[in-house]
This record gives structure tokens, C-alpha cells and sequence, in this order.
């Protein structure tokens, strides 16, 4: 079975990508959405409770007061914040690879925003980055998120840090270019990838 992760920066378009993918029926987990999942998770609410407990109202989760409270001092909190989630998302991808073993299915695909922070990539047989122009990145989080400029820029400062572009990659995809040109270029990766 070849395991496959995408990553990329806020924006970037990895969602775009997935989708392509799973439109050729791939395998797929979205640990964006597994996160959005565990904020009902009764550990992760007891270990939110422990760091910010104002954000934790009748034992559940506000996430407004969260966000507020996060980016009030959006390095440190972020940090405690992935150390809470990340031991959750990788157990839940550690049990989908077993399990899509047994199954003896072909591909598992995966997009985890922070594949190598997680250390996510070292499960991966195959690692794409997807990329694209700053201003582009911007416009699209602004169109899609009740973000303001001020949050947004220390999203993407602290996802800087990680360099992506220093990593070894598989494959890079540009989503600069047309949605057409976006969908030949993962389409020629999924033949690769399958032997084709």
C-alpha cells in the first residue's frame, strides 16, 4: 500500500488537490476536518480546560472565546494547542493505515497541514507540496474565513517557520495556475503513482 501526504501553507490549495484525488477514488483523511471532530472529544476538552479554561463553558467548547484567547498570543497558544491535538490526529492515522491494510487497500491519502511537524511524512511513501504565491494565499483565506489581516499574518508567519521548500518533496503542484491545468498536472501524478 502507498500512503500518500499532502501539505502546504494556509490557502494553498491542498483541499483542491484532495479533491482531485478522491474524485479518482483514493482513499482519503482530512485532518482539518478529524481536528473540527475532536473539539467534542471529551479528552481534548478536559485538556483545553487545563491550559484555557475560560474557553470551556458548560463543558463545551466555545470556540469564538478560543480563537480569541488564541491569538492573543497566537506563538505560545498554537504550540499548546497542536501539542493537544497532534498525539490525537496521529493515533487516528496510525489505526486508518492499519485498518487500510487489512482491507489490503491500494493508497491511503492523507492532507495534514503539518506533515513534517507531526512527523506524519516519516508513514508517507510519497510527499507532495502544494504551493502558491503569497498575494494568492491571501486572497483565498480572506474570500473563505472571517479572519482579519492581523490573525491571518501570524497564521502564516508561524507556518513559515517551517520552510517547507527545504523539504524533500515527490512532487510540487503550483495552484497559481488554472483549476484545468491544476487537474491535468494531478492527474498525470495519479497515473505515476499508479504505474499507469
Amino acid at each position: 500500500m502507498k500512503i500518500i501526504g499532502i501539505t502546504g501553507y494556509i490557502g494553498s490549495g491542498k483541499s483542491t488537490v484532495s479533491k482531485i484525488f478522491k474524485e479518482r477514488g483514493f482513499p482519503y483523511f482530512d485532518s482539518d476536518s478529524y481536528v473540527a471532530e475532536l473539539n467534542s472529544h471529551k479528552k481534548v476538552i478536559a485538556e483545553i480546560q487545563q491550559y484555557f479554561p475560560q474557553s470551556i463553558i458548560n463543558g463545551k467548547l466555545n470556540k469564538n472565546i478560543l480563537k480569541e484567547i488564541l491569538f492573543k498570543d497566537y506563538e505560545k497558544n498554537i504550540v499548546v494547542l497542536e501539542s493537544i491535538y497532534f498525539p490525537f490526529v496521529v493515533d487516528k492515522i496510525k489505526k486508518l493505515i492499519f485498518t487500510s491494510k487489512i482491507l489490503c487497500r491500494k493508497f491511503l491519502l492523507l492532507e495534514v497541514p503539518l506533515l513534517f511537524e507531526s512527523k506524519i511524512n516519516e508513514l508517507c511513501d510519497i510527499t507532495i507540496l502544494v504551493k502558491c504565491k503569497k498575494e494568492t494565499q491571501i486572497a483565498r483565506v480572506m474570500n473563505r474565513s472571517k479572519i482579519d489581516m492581523a490573525d491571518l499574518t501570524k497564521i502564516m508567519n508561524k507556518q513559515y517557520l517551517a520552510n517547507y521548500e527545504s523539504k524533500l518533496f515527490n512532487y510540487i503542484i503550483d495552484t497559481d495556475n488554472s483549476v484545468e491545468n491544476i487537474k491535468e498536472e494531478v492527474i498525470k501524478i495519479i497515473k505515476e503513482i499508479k504505474g499507469e
